[in-house]
């Protein structure tokens, strides 16, 4: 991870989010797991994110990406949980 430098900012903001399956259903197992990791990976390319790393569990990904300042943590979670519900 290295450091962003803008006009007058120099910046780095790495999350760890942790998106968690409905009721706690072991439900990524497998390909479907794959399948999300996947699409995460596909929604990073065309966003104003990076990802560093996923690992996926029965119940819940767990992801460190990094931002930046445009979109808030919120706006970040709410394009990935979106892009694998659809």
């Amino acid at each position: 991870m290295e450091y962003e430098t803008e006009s007058h900012c120099k910046y780095l903001i790495a999350l760890h989010l942790i998106l968690v399956v409905k009721y706690r259903k072991p439900l990524l197992n497998g390909r479907l797991g794959e399948f999300v990791k996947k699409t995460v990976f596909d929604v990073s390319l065309f966003s104003d994110f990076r990802i560093e790393e996923v690992e996926i569990d029965k119940d819940h990904i767990h992801m460190l990406i990094t931002i930046g300042t445009r979109y808030s943590v919120g706006q970040h979670a709410r394009r990935i949980r979106t892009s694998y519900n659809n």
